[in-house]
């Protein structure tokens, strides 16, 4: 009996492999895509799709093998420089991920996203002043939680508490429920002596833990428990 899995089109091969990722399924996704492959060697749909996943599942050298063939047959596909970014940073290559970037926003200078993504690279190669102004541009483009989350970040990272204190009370305008706001809030406000407004902060951010990062999560409940002691 003829198997008729075998007759699936490139396209059928990638849209159940795209549905594989969305499912969370990484590991149906790596055996879909490359089947969409095989029947269509150039398919770069599903080249870019299968680097992504690579991305996901922490494998980030395939993941530049796959994008790297995707910019070499297109070289105007800003997505594919962006990705390739996020996997040049998983392995630790910040000048490469740094200048994918920068091509990405050469291609397409009105995502928001490509702005938040180059902020984080300069962030980490503590080029402060860049990263505010990619910043700057995310909030331009109309992503307020998002630049002004990332400009706390940055004036966090400078050491200027101050600063940043008022970038997280712009995030809980855009977003009162923001509880990662308030416990970062709490613990820089901890920091500058203000002890009533650290303790209501994290009180009210440490409400809904599910939204916490464990390290933010247990940092918060130290900082609660060493305020209450201190009372």
């Amino acid at each position: 009996m003829k198997n008729w899995l075998w007759n699936k089109t490139a396209e059928q091969y990638y849209l159940e492999g795209t549905t594989q990722v969305l499912k969370g399924d990484y590991e149906k996704a790596i055996k879909l895509l490359p089947k969409a492959i095989e029947v269509k060697p150039e398919y770069l749909d599903a080249y870019l799709h299968r680097g992504n996943v690579y991305i996901d599942i922490g494998d980030n050298e395939y993941a530049l093998a796959d994008l790297d063939f995707v910019i070499q047959k297109s070289p105007d596909n800003a997505l594919a420089f962006y990705n390739r970014s996020i996997a040049n940073m998983g392995l630790g290559k910040k000048d490469q991920a740094l200048s994918d970037m920068d091509w990405a926003i050469l291609l397409v200078p009105d995502e928001p996203g490509y702005y938040n993504h180059r902020c984080i690279i300069h962030s980490i190669r503590e080029e402060f002043d860049l990263a505010l102004a990619d910043a700057d541009k995310v909030i331009e483009l109309g992503d307020m939680k998002t630049g002004h989350n990332n400009r706390a970040v940055v004036f966090n990272k400078k050491g200027d508490f101050s600063s940043a204190v008022a970038e997280w009370t712009k995030v809980l305008e855009v977003d009162p429920n923001e509880s990662k706001a308030y416990c970062n809030r709490g613990i820089l406000y901890e920091k500058c002596g203000d002890n009533k407004k650290a303790a209501a902060d994290l009180k009210q951010g440490l409400k809904s833990k599910k939204q916490l990062a464990n390290s933010l999560r247990d940092q918060s409940e130290k900082t609660l428990l060493k305020l209450e002691r201190a009372e």
